[in-house]
């Protein structure tokens, strides 16, 4: 018998049907179940040692679980660029690339990475310096008070030497070793064409005068009465690092310090002329 809306509906129960006393019991019965939600936490992560430490995973998942790590491992390793076998090779073929590059190419090749940083840039790969600048026509010894990275840096990288700079590095100086930008240059340096110029520029850097005047003359590549056409420069940070160092030695020891300050600065003068000759 169909159901009528605020009627009372009876069934016969011999023939599965049951009777309704009123419209709310027909509605609740018209209105569909709701599904119950599964809270029961899912067991993917349970038993794996990946993601819960400590836990003793069962054999199957065990399995399963190594099997994934082992695929992932082998895919991270298998990224790479041209360069992913050169850690892979012995080191006398990896030597013997090297020698056929030029000492530029060696530091690029360090800077590629970390890996290859702490390989080229050790005492052990000394030789493999000393083979590339030998391989260059002409090009002067590496000077003994720089190590072959540091005299290829000077002489072909293009680099400001001031940390966080980012401009090109156009000027060189070979006295005093160093390169930076036009800006830098300008704030790492001190002095000028004349002596009064030079005089005004290096009362500010901070120096008791009399240590000024001892030190003075041994951290320019050109005598203070020199030409005008050369101005003198003084790398700022060596001249300080000089004072404090003169100031803490005593009468005698002062001494022998500036005859060794004499003996640095006339073989500085000396590489200094080589290179820019070999340069030109």
């Amino acid at each position: 018998m169909a159901a009528t809306r605020g009627k009372e509906i009876k069934l016969d129960l011999d023939s599965n049907v049951v009777e309704f006393d009123d419209e709310s019991d027909v509605e609740r019965l018209a209105k569909p179940v709701a599904k119950r939600r599964n809270t029961k936490k899912s067991n993917s992560g349970e038993g794996d040692g990946a993601f819960t430490p400590g836990s003793s995973p069962s054999k199957g998942k065990g399995k399963a679980t190594a099997t994934i790590q082992n695929q992932l491992i082998t895919r991270r390793s298998g990224r790479g660029g041209k360069l992913r076998d050169v850690m892979n090779m012995p080191v006398d073929i990896f030597t013997e690339i090297c020698s056929y590059l030029d000492p530029h190419d060696i530091r690029r090749l360090a800077l590629t990475s970390k890996r290859l940083w702490d390989i080229l840039m050790t005492k052990e790969a000394r030789h493999i310096w000393k083979t590339a600048l030998a391989s260059v026509p002409d090009l002067p010894e590496c000077p003994s008070d720089l190590n072959e990275p540091q005299y290829v840096c000077l002489m072909y990288s293009s680099e400001c030497y001031t940390i966080g700079c980012t401009s090109r590095g156009t000027k060189a100086d070979w006295f005093h070793r160093v390169r930076f930008c036009a800006t830098c240059y300008n704030s790492e340096m001190a002095g000028g064409r004349t002596t009064s110029q030079c005089e005004s520029s290096l009362s500010q850097l901070g120096i008791k005068e009399s240590t000024l005047s001892q030190i003075q003359e041994y951290f320019s590549s050109r005598p203070v009465m020199g030409p005008y056409y050369f101005p003198l420069c003084y790398y700022i940070e060596a001249l300080k690092m000089a004072a404090v160092d003169y100031e803490a030695l005593c009468k005698e020891e002062a001494g022998d310090y500036l005859s060794t300050l004499k003996d640095t600065r006339d073989y500085k003068v000396e590489v200094r002329k080589t290179t820019l000759d070999c340069l030109d």
